[in-house]
């Protein structure tokens, strides 16, 4: 083979080089942002899970203070069950988070509620006795509610008579699934938020909130999770066996009101096929081979001949 040959057909095997900046340059911007998009992701997880608990704090807040100025209010001073009822009955018809709000006397027995059950006695109940005990608003306690069927936080506060001595107390029933649905616009297609107790109970769940509320499931592997790290991230399996990427905060940790709350979502997997790296791909790839072909072009044409 003579010398000319030989230097073209190295040019001709040489000349695919070219295409070596151009495949870092596509692979490497895509996956930098395939890397901040996951980091956005997580990120916009966490800030959800940090939200619900802080209005689930703010909520707590909000309610001590109104049942703070309603214990001054004429139906409970008279324990007027009518006027007490009616007035009750507004305040559910207008904040979405109460199922039921109520008012006892000091042996427990309810003489109005939103929900008219007047009549029935919430002595026996944990929220109700330290409340009287202790004198203080008591908030974070779960039960399954009498009117409603469905898992809530109960709250409740102490009202002074005369004495200074808790006279009687106003409760009410926080729904925990209108407290999910406030990520109904801030989660991302397939996710998921979740509300459970310290003993792996689902208190509620969004979306498909029906379908696990009040199960006990605290081997899931989501749920253990969101038990053993109070706060975080995690790629774990759903209740339904779907991979989610999980971020988890807890309320009141080590109380007996305490709650664990997570928000998932799926995690994007690096797309080799994406329209921005097709495109990418395509315009640079263009310009490199148009480079070697010229570059090999031009070798061929000022490599000359040898005679034999």
């Amino acid at each position: 083979m003579t010398h000319s040959k030989m230097l073209r057909l190295q040019i001709f095997f040489l000349a695919p080089l070219f295409f070596l900046p151009a495949t870092d340059s596509i692979i490497h911007p895509a996956y930098e942002q395939w890397k901040n998009e996951k980091a956005d992701a997580c990120n916009s997880a966490s800030r959800l899970v940090q939200y619900v608990a802080a209005s689930e704090r703010q909520l707590k807040d909000q309610t001590r203070l109104l049942f703070t100025a309603l214990s001054k209010s004429a139906p409970i001073v008279r324990e007027d069950p009518e006027s007490c009822r009616s007035m009750f009955s507004e305040i559910v018809k207008d904040q979405q988070f109460f199922q039921n709000i109520g008012a006892a006397d000091v042996k427990g027995d309810v003489f109005c509620d939103s929900a008219g059950s007047a009549g029935t006695n919430i002595a026996e109940t944990e929220d109700f006795r330290q409340a009287v005990r202790t004198g203080r608003f008591v908030g974070g306690g779960q039960s399954l509610s009498r009117t409603s069927g469905k898992h809530s936080i109960s709250l409740v506060y102490p009202f002074p008579g005369e004495t200074g001595q808790p006279e009687g107390v106003i409760f009410a029933s926080v729904d925990l699934n209108a407290l999910a649905g406030i990520a109904e616009n801030s989660l991302p297609e397939k996710g998921v938020l979740m509300i459970v107790d310290s003993k792996g109970t689902i208190l509620a769940r969004y979306p498909h909130v029906d379908e696990w509320l009040g199960r006990s499931m605290p081997d899931a592997p989501v749920i253990k999770a969101m038990l053993n790290q109070k706060e975080g991230f995690a790629l774990e399996k759903d209740l339904d066996g779907s991979e989610l990427k999980f971020a988890f905060t807890s309320v009141e940790a080590g109380s007996p009101g305490e709650l664990h709350i997570a928000a998932g979502s799926p995690e994007k997997p690096f797309n080799w096929l994406s329209t921005d790296m097709l495109i990418n791909a395509a315009t640079l790839l263009g310009l490199f081979a148009l480079y070697g072909y010229a570059a090999g072009w031009l070798a061929a044409r000022f490599v000359p001949e040898e005679k034999v």
